[in-house]
């Protein structure tokens, strides 16, 4: 009984080993994606600042003889929408929720229904499989 004790908790720990592992690759993952994300970011960001800067003014220049005010204006326009456009873009983002660890959460659910016995068939959910279907 001692000897199965043992190996039941031997068992227990080799999966919570697992699982923590899992949990620590899902992190670096993480970790990875964002400074890809971030280094990305910062790089898309400034180059297009500087281009939209560079469009601001070409307009303006361009209609600087006729309409410098239309111009400017222009310019301004293009620069509140970019700006409109990112943030609502950035609150979106940071209102989405993470997906972070739902690997490790689907596995750890598997293992507590795996542990009471419950595979997720309609028999052992109380169900009785034999029980016609109310469906075609």
């Amino acid at each position: 009984m001692i000897e199965t004790l043992r190996r039941m908790a031997g068992n227990a720990l080799a999966i919570a080993q697992i699982r923590l592992e899992l949990l620590g690759i899902e992190l670096q993952e993480e970790k990875q994606r964002i400074a890809a994300l971030l280094a990305f970011s910062l790089a898309a960001g400034l180059l297009l600042a500087c281009a939209v800067i560079a469009l601001g003014l070409a307009l303006t220049i361009l209609l600087w003889d006729s309409h410098r005010w239309l111009g400017i204006g222009l310019a301004l326009l293009i620069y509140i929408a970019g700006g409109l456009w990112a943030l609502a873009n950035a609150v979106n983002l940071a209102r989405a929720p993470s997906t972070l660890f739902t690997a490790s959460v689907a596995e750890l659910k598997r293992d507590r229904a795996a542990l009471r016995g419950d595979d997720g068939s309609p028999s052992a959910s109380g169900a009785d499989a034999s029980a016609p279907s109310a469906h075609p």
